[in-house]
């Protein structure tokens, strides 16, 4: 009864998505992408690589920065 309900919302394929992320849009890289899509379930991975392709690809306006340490000691990234 729950999955009928959420099929019908739509939100049982989002759950299935995140569920079953391999760390790949359509088979293809993040970097593969101009743009990063914003509305669609990406891995922490992805958006990484899109951060690094965007400070490769215009240094001269932006670079990687890490501004900190989490409470689990990794590295906390940004864009500068």
């Amino acid at each position: 009864l729950i999955i009928k309900r959420e099929k019908k919302n739509g939100t049982f394929e989002q759950q299935q998505r995140y569920r079953d992320d391999s760390g790949s849009i359509s088979g293809r890289s993040i970097i593969e992408f101009n743009k990063y899509d914003f509305y669609s379930y990406g891995s922490y991975n992805e958006m990484m690589k899109w951060l690094r392709s965007l400070a490769r690809k215009y240094p001269e306006f932006v670079r990687n920065i890490s501004i900190g340490k989490s409470h689990e000691k990794r590295s906390i990234d940004g864009l500068e």
